[in-house]
């Protein structure tokens, strides 16, 4: 994992610590993230708008607690908004990471001898309690010309729409992004980001015209579970842009939740989480037959019934168009 050296601190992604003279830096998880999207970004100036997308997944935030944020991290690498020897803030743009620096990427021995086989296989990262997802760097077909940039901006739209979904965990595109010649079928995003599922992409510029295609895939068994192709005049991309991208992930969704479901069916009942018991339980809850009845058996457990109750007396007053009274 690469290492970046600067002005006698040390930044390891891997570990996320920030070290000096051999000892960690504290330092907030949103601290380090906005430090490492500015590493990431210092051949130009991240604006606000993209640090609050990033670090904070697109929510609400006063200029206040972002202007508390930077100042946190300056404090942590011995800066502060007079000197600005590492951070230098662009007004009425953005900030940027100016201090120099050396990056490490670790290598690996070109002959090693044989490792003693282990007692323990490593242990993969703890899934999110929510469904977790990474978003891709999409590809550019072809000579990528300024294309780069525009793909780079699909992606960071997904990201940013993807995190007000409330029930999904969003991977920072400064961690996502890390992985931008990653092939979906190598495990990397679920071995090195834990995220359950990807969305990869492609654009490719057709004379006129732009081509997309975008793809959902679960991370535990690399099956493409959703994929779309979209086309537009090259003139009429930027115009489009946020419209299409609703309609992604409007469609991500609908994919995410269906694909839970399919997966809760082919799972024994004891073995369900409660994500799999809510899902399974809106299938059938839309299901008017036997099979239905007999489906909710399967799932007696107190928690399972109760999330079923929940939502078939919401689902009976939005049916019903009244009011729903309490007993």
């Amino acid at each position: 994992m690469t290492q970046y050296r600067f002005d006698g601190f040390v930044l390891d992604e891997e570990r996320r610590e920030l070290r000096a003279q051999g000892g960690v830096v504290a330092l907030e998880p949103r601290a380090f993230d906005t430090l490492v999207l500015l590493i990431e970004n210092r051949s130009r100036v991240v604006s606000k708008d993209e640090l609050i997308g990033e670090v904070w997944g697109g929510r609400i935030v006063s200029d206040a607690a972002l202007a508390s944020q930077i100042k946190a991290v300056r404090r942590a690498v011995g800066d502060d908004g007079k000197a600005q020897r590492v951070i230098r803030t662009v007004h009425g743009h953005g900030f940027r990471f100016v201090a120099a620096l050396e990056v490490e990427v670790p290598q690996q021995p070109a002959t090693a001898a044989p490792k003693a086989p282990e007692t323990a296989a490593p242990v993969a990262p703890p899934p999110a309690r929510r469904p977790s997802i990474a978003v891709l760097p999409f590809q550019v077909i072809g000579d990528p010309g300024d294309h780069t940039a525009l793909a780079d901006a699909f992606a960071h739209d997904l990201i940013v729409e993807l995190s007000r979904l409330r029930y999904v965990f969003v991977i920072a595109r400064a961690s996502s992004f890390q992985l931008r010649d990653a092939d979906p079928q190598s495990g990397d995003v679920s071995r090195r980001l834990g995220a359950r599922y990807g969305v990869s992409g492609s654009l490719e510029r057709m004379g006129s015209r732009v081509s997309m295609v975008w793809q959902l895939w679960d991370t535990e068994d690399g099956r493409v579970v959703w994929a779309e192709r979209w086309q537009a005049p090259l003139d009429r991309v930027h115009e489009l842009r946020a419209d299409t991208t609703a309609k992604i992930v409007a469609a991500l969704s609908l994919r995410i939740s269906a694909n839970a479901a399919e997966r809760a069916r082919l799972t024994p009942p004891e073995n369900l989480d409660a994500w799999e018991r809510y899902h399974l339980g809106l299938h059938h809850l839309f299901r008017f037959n036997r099979a239905r009845s007999a489906a909710l058996a399967l799932i007696r457990s107190d928690r399972a019934a109760t999330i079923f109750a929940v939502v078939s007396a919401r689902s009976s007053c939005t049916r019903s168009s009244g009011a729903c009274q309490r007993s």
